[in-house]
């Protein structure tokens, strides 16, 4: 069997607001009364970025640079993610997140094996793998790491080749060589996919199925409480039943365009405030490696990418305050979303303030001083790791943005130079 067996382990402002909203209506109601008019557009006061302490850091945009192969393949990788089925699509009882990330990119054969029994990537290279990306689901009542037998599981992987002769032939031999791993594998067969490739060791509560599509091959990897093959397969079924479809809508890069590929189509990766001054954000992935007794716990994260509302969904592990979401940068421990409507990302504001107010061992910490809708919090739990002791959210218009970081001058620091970015940005 594949390596997933043993190795997938925020009252002042209230009232300032408040207060400047009835000023508006009154003198609203005496320019009627009086029948006079003021022609403009009103626009909201701000103050003003270039007074605040932003440090090294900038308040002006930084002019995206050009891209290259290596980033393109994570841009398609981003791209390839939006078309991944989530997990409740296949079974509605998989609304829990399986791993600590809900969504990985897999833009080169060695992370895609991270995933896969590490033999198979011989055969992704081989086959010239050019993209990918990956989600997970389990029962929600077992954590992101159930232990195998312990939870209905499902991982489905989506790997990019040149052509449909290639993910053929990788679908084939991504089976053969993962057989091969164990002398006690049997093949299975997947209903209503005779050309599916599938097997499993019997007595074991798992199982794995590949199947070629177009340009893409889908290789997923079940699990079940019990060892019945009938039950992994009608699972397996079901996850082909409805990932196939979305990836043919799925348009794309022309093989020769991917290195051309924008790095920020959308302008959100110059709106967020990079980790190191004056430097632009590249997207990569990085991964953490486990030790080899971990369950369900390999940690694939992109960086200086844009994640559409779909991914975006699946990468936010299925937060209820993602509604409304419509693109999402991340960087690092940085992240920027931007909304439908300032309403939509208001009420997830305000959903995350209350959040932060009320969860245990948390207490409000001072943000930048003059900057409106931004709320601090202290984590002061034992477990907190010293990295995420402070985390910070700011609101700006349909954006909201999301810092983390150990040393609160620091963030305060990055806070202001946030707000100057949307500002500016606007």
């Amino acid at each position: 069997m594949r390596r997933s067996d043993n190795a997938l382990r925020r009252s002042g402002e209230v009232v300032r607001r408040a207060f400047g909203a009835v000023m508006a209506l009154a003198v609203g109601v005496v320019l009627s009364v009086s029948g006079c008019t003021v022609p403009g557009t009103p626009i909201g006061q701000y103050p003003d970025p270039a007074a605040l302490d932003v440090g090294a850091f900038g308040i002006r945009r930084l002019e995206e640079p050009a891209g290259g192969e290596q980033y393109g393949r994570v841009v398609e990788s981003v791209r390839i993610a939006e078309a991944l089925i989530d997990p409740v699509d296949a079974d509605p009882i998989l609304s829990g997140v399986l791993g600590p990330n809900g969504l990985h990119l897999l833009p080169t054969t060695a992370k895609a094996t991270l995933l896969l029994a590490a033999p198979v990537r011989a055969v992704l290279d081989r086959e010239g793998m050019l993209a990918g990306a990956a989600v997970g689901g389990t029962e929600p009542k077992v954590g992101f790491e159930p232990s195998v037998g312990a939870a209905r599981v499902l991982s489905l992987l989506i790997l990019r080749f040149p052509d449909a002769d290639a993910a053929q032939r990788a679908a084939r031999d991504i089976d053969a060589v993962d057989v091969a791993v164990s002398a006690q594998n049997v093949p299975l067969t997947v209903p209503g996919y005779p050309a599916a490739h599938a097997h499993w060791r019997p007595g074991v509560p798992t199982a794995a199925a590949t199947i070629a599509t177009g340009d893409f091959v889908v290789s997923l990897y079940a699990g079940e409480t019990t060892p019945d093959a009938t039950a992994l397969m009608s699972l397996a079924r079901k996850a082909f039943d409805a990932q196939l479809p979305r990836l043919r809508n799925f348009v794309v890069t022309p093989r020769d365009r991917i290195a051309a590929l924008p790095l920020d189509r959308d302008g959100m990766l110059a709106r967020i405030v990079p980790e190191a001054p004056g430097h632009w954000p590249y997207p990569v992935v990085v991964a953490n490696v486990p030790q080899p007794d971990a369950a369900w716990s390999e940690v694939i994260r992109g960086e200086g990418v844009v994640y559409g509302p779909h991914a975006a969904r699946l990468w936010s592990n299925h937060s209820p305050r993602d509604t409304g979401i419509e693109l999402e940068a991340v960087i690092g421990l940085t992240q920027l979303v931007r909304y439908s409507s300032a309403t939509a990302a208001r009420l997830a504001y305000a959903a995350a303030v209350r959040d932060y107010s009320t969860g245990a061992g948390k207490r409000p910490a001072a943000g930048p001083s003059g900057v409106p809708d931004i709320y601090c919090a202290e984590d002061t739990s034992a477990s907190m790791q010293w990295h995420l002791r402070y985390a910070c959210r700011l609101l700006h218009g349909r954006y909201q943005a999301m810092l983390i970081g150990p040393d609160l001058t620091d963030l305060r620091q990055r806070l202001s130079a946030q707000y100057g970015l949307l500002v500016n940005g606007d």
